[in-house]
């Protein structure tokens, strides 16, 4: 058999249960179930709860970065290389609402007299 016509176990874990495809920026929500977070957040938009356990989860709830689990996808992704997969890119932290608030403060400095805003690598969008 060749190594193309070879089929790729992928670890369940690596799975979103809502896409059923590899994570590429696992998230945990408060529930303690992993989603990728594009899709937990799409699916926050249209139905307030965990898609596995149906606990109420707010649109603002926190959704905290799985980091472990998102590099054991990349090992598994350049482990696998060779096999087709392709590995997936380290994702940019979205800003979060302490991060917004600073930036709130810095553009309200700017108006300022002597002053100069300090933005940092996050976008502001209004």
């Amino acid at each position: 058999m060749d190594q193309e016509e070879e089929e790729i176990e992928i670890p369940n874990y690596f799975i979103c249960p809502i896409s059923l495809e590899i994570m590429k920026d696992p998230v945990t929500t408060v529930s303690g179930i992993t989603y990728d977070r594009q899709n937990i957040v799409k699916w926050l938009e249209k139905v307030p709860s965990c898609p596995v356990t149906k606990q109420p989860l707010p649109l603002d709830s926190d959704l905290t970065p799985n980091h472990m689990l998102r590099r054991l996808i990349q090992h598994w992704c350049v482990e696998n290389e060779t096999r087709g997969v392709v590995r997936i890119s380290t994702p940019r932290v979205p800003p979060g609402k302490l991060n917004v608030v600073e930036e709130i403060k810095n553009l309200k400095k700017f108006g300022q007299e002597g002053t100069s805003p300090v933005i940092s690598n996050y976008a502001v969008c209004f």
